[in-house]
């Protein structure tokens, strides 16, 4: 999901530039991506905020992901969609517990915005089938639903490679339980 935010930012500025928003009408997306990406750190520090006042020790992830994403105009906006499989591993290095969550999603923008001082927000769903399993071998299967918004800086350079997502705020997300993902990590992980 953080992937496609990324490549949506590179996508818009590239078609921002070149003037190329316009191709919508031929009849295909004017902009396709084929991915892969893998990667870890601490959730704390790279997704900040996150689990804020949920999780009160600190989280580490790894992940890999792949996927198709796809942009398109709508309204004389830029929106993008992407269906994307992969395995993320959330763990607390202190006490060595682990969650493995299996996922197999479609994220869609919902709303796109282009904002007055040059940024772009985008209000999205991500829905997703998983199966997440712990170091324990307790199961939890089901869908969950997650919304965020991202404010996304296209910067003052020509080049993609510098956009940057600014910010990421989860509007609300739900577990197969009815609990927050937040909640599921504190349980399974504290």
């Amino acid at each position: 999901m953080f992937r496609r935010a990324v490549i949506a930012a590179a996508a818009i500025a590239a078609l921002a530039v070149a003037g190329a928003a316009s191709p919508a009408a031929a009849g295909g997306p004017p902009y396709v991506d084929n991915w892969v990406d893998e990667g870890g750190g601490v959730a704390q520090e790279d997704f900040a905020p996150w689990c804020v006042d949920v999780v009160d020790f600190e989280v580490r992830y790894s992940f890999h992901d792949e996927g198709r994403f796809q942009l398109m105009e709508r309204r004389g906006e830029l929106y993008g969609q992407s269906t994307h499989h992969g395995e993320w591993t959330w763990w607390n290095p202190v006490n060595g517990e682990s969650l493995v969550v299996k996922v197999n999603g479609f994220d869609r923008d919902q709303n796109v915005t282009t904002n007055e001082d040059g940024t772009v927000s985008l209000i999205a769903k991500s829905t997703s089938n998983f199966v997440a399993h712990t170091a324990h071998g307790a199961e939890f299967i089901g869908a969950g639903a997650l919304w965020l918004q991202l404010t996304i800086d296209l910067g003052p350079s020509e080049s993609p490679d510098d956009d940057v997502v600014t910010s990421v705020e989860f509007l609300k997300g739900v577990g197969p339980e009815g609990q927050s993902f937040c909640e599921i990590v504190a349980d399974v992980l504290g």
